[in-house]
């Protein structure tokens, strides 16, 4: 589920840069399929909508190691160690604020 939201935002901040360089925001069609249940609905359409965009190479899907999910630092109780290797993966910098 994860890997579909970030899929609809990724297409959605292309096209909002897409619009802001050439004044025109693109439309992506999902296709939705049918005959599934209510269950699973929500989980094909995410599924299929993922493919078929890494299909048109406008996304790529890489596997991420356990040991290298960032957003682990945001929602698990972590270790102080684990806790700064992840944030020193992403990029964050302590910063100390002066009083």
């Amino acid at each position: 589920m994860t890997l579909g939201m970030c899929t609809q935002e990724v297409l959605w901040t292309r096209m909002l840069l897409k619009g802001i360089r050439h004044e025109q925001v693109g439309a992506t069609e999902v296709q939705v399929t049918q005959g599934c249940n209510a269950i699973t609905k929500d989980v094909d359409n995410k599924h299929h909508f993922i493919r078929e965009n890494v299909g048109r190479n406008i996304i790529q899907a890489n596997c991420v190691s356990t040991e290298r999910r960032l957003p682990e630092m945001l929602t698990k109780a972590l270790s102080t160690k684990r806790l700064k290797y992840l944030t020193d993966l992403n990029g964050v910098v302590n910063k100390p604020v002066a009083h």
